[in-house]
Protein backbone atom coordinates (compact mmCIF):
# COMPACT_ATOMS: atom_id res chain seq x y z
CA UNK A 1 0.00 0.00 0.00
CA UNK A 2 1.05 3.74 -0.34
CA UNK A 3 0.73 4.89 2.91
CA UNK A 4 3.04 2.29 3.94
CA UNK A 5 5.86 3.32 1.78
CA UNK A 6 5.00 6.57 2.19
CA UNK A 7 5.27 6.26 6.05
CA UNK A 8 8.20 3.97 6.09
CA UNK A 9 9.88 6.86 4.16
CA UNK A 10 9.37 9.06 6.70
CA UNK A 11 10.17 6.63 9.59
CA UNK A 12 13.88 5.41 7.58
CA UNK A 13 15.67 9.03 8.89
CA UNK A 14 15.12 8.11 12.29
CA UNK A 15 15.55 4.20 11.96
CA UNK A 16 19.61 4.95 10.30
CA UNK A 17 19.65 7.22 13.18
CA UNK A 18 19.38 4.84 15.94
CA UNK A 19 21.44 2.11 13.74
CA UNK A 20 24.15 4.76 13.64
CA UNK A 21 24.21 6.08 17.41
CA UNK A 22 23.99 2.63 18.57
CA UNK A 23 26.07 0.67 16.44
CA UNK A 24 30.03 1.71 17.73
CA UNK A 25 28.25 0.37 21.14
CA UNK A 26 26.72 -2.98 20.10
CA UNK A 27 28.73 -6.26 19.78
CA UNK A 28 29.43 -7.85 16.92
CA UNK A 29 27.79 -10.93 17.43
CA UNK A 30 24.25 -8.56 18.27
CA UNK A 31 24.69 -6.28 15.15
CA UNK A 32 22.36 -8.42 13.20
CA UNK A 33 19.81 -8.69 15.56
CA UNK A 34 19.93 -5.41 16.89
CA UNK A 35 19.52 -3.96 12.98
CA UNK A 36 16.27 -6.26 12.75
CA UNK A 37 14.60 -5.25 15.96
CA UNK A 38 15.37 -1.71 14.61
CA UNK A 39 13.43 -2.58 11.66
CA UNK A 40 10.51 -4.26 12.95
CA UNK A 41 9.95 -1.64 16.00
CA UNK A 42 9.92 1.00 12.83
CA UNK A 43 7.71 -1.22 10.88
CA UNK A 44 5.28 -1.07 13.67
CA UNK A 45 5.40 2.63 13.88
CA UNK A 46 5.09 2.57 9.84
CA UNK A 47 1.80 0.36 10.68
CA UNK A 48 0.26 3.05 13.44
CA UNK A 49 0.84 5.93 11.73
CA UNK A 50 -1.07 3.79 8.49
CA UNK A 51 -3.86 2.63 10.97
CA UNK A 52 -4.08 6.57 12.51
CA UNK A 53 -4.75 7.64 8.72
CA UNK A 54 -6.76 5.01 7.93
CA UNK A 55 -9.14 4.98 10.62
CA UNK A 56 -8.38 8.35 12.38
CA UNK A 57 -7.21 7.00 16.04
CA UNK A 58 -4.51 8.78 17.36
CA UNK A 59 -3.84 6.53 20.17
CA UNK A 60 -2.64 3.97 18.12
CA UNK A 61 0.34 6.03 17.14
CA UNK A 62 1.02 7.96 19.94
CA UNK A 63 1.63 4.41 21.83
CA UNK A 64 3.61 3.11 19.29
CA UNK A 65 5.47 6.24 19.33
CA UNK A 66 5.82 6.01 23.34
CA UNK A 67 6.55 2.33 22.96
CA UNK A 68 9.52 2.73 20.05
CA UNK A 69 10.96 5.81 22.54
CA UNK A 70 10.82 3.52 25.58
CA UNK A 71 12.70 1.17 23.73
CA UNK A 72 15.64 3.47 22.77
CA UNK A 73 15.65 3.68 26.76
CA UNK A 74 16.40 0.08 26.76
CA UNK A 75 19.12 0.01 24.14
CA UNK A 76 20.49 3.08 25.77
CA UNK A 77 21.05 1.19 29.37
CA UNK A 78 22.20 -1.86 27.20
CA UNK A 79 24.60 -0.78 25.04
CA UNK A 80 25.27 3.05 25.47
CA UNK A 81 25.30 3.89 29.38
CA UNK A 82 23.59 1.58 32.04
CA UNK A 83 22.09 3.73 34.28
CA UNK A 84 19.00 4.47 36.53
CA UNK A 85 17.85 7.59 34.38
CA UNK A 86 17.25 4.93 31.18
CA UNK A 87 14.48 3.44 34.00
CA UNK A 88 13.00 6.81 34.87
CA UNK A 89 11.72 7.70 31.68
CA UNK A 90 11.78 4.25 29.89
CA UNK A 91 9.32 2.61 31.96
CA UNK A 92 6.82 5.53 32.28
CA UNK A 93 6.92 5.53 28.14
CA UNK A 94 6.35 1.65 27.69
CA UNK A 95 3.49 1.18 30.74
CA UNK A 96 1.97 4.01 29.47
CA UNK A 97 2.14 3.31 25.84
CA UNK A 98 0.82 0.19 26.68
CA UNK A 99 -2.14 1.65 28.07
CA UNK A 100 -2.69 3.97 25.63
CA UNK A 101 -2.14 1.16 22.68
CA UNK A 102 -4.99 -0.87 25.14
CA UNK A 103 -6.89 1.96 25.41
CA UNK A 104 -7.35 2.20 21.13
CA UNK A 105 -9.58 -0.46 21.29
CA UNK A 106 -12.53 1.92 22.00
CA UNK A 107 -11.70 3.49 18.74
CA UNK A 108 -13.11 0.38 16.50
Amino acid sequence: PVWLVATALVLAPPALAVGRWLAPHVPDSLRMPVRAYVVVISAMVASALGTWGHAGCASIPTGALMFFASDLSVARDRFVAHDFVNRLWGLPLYYGGQLVLASSVACS
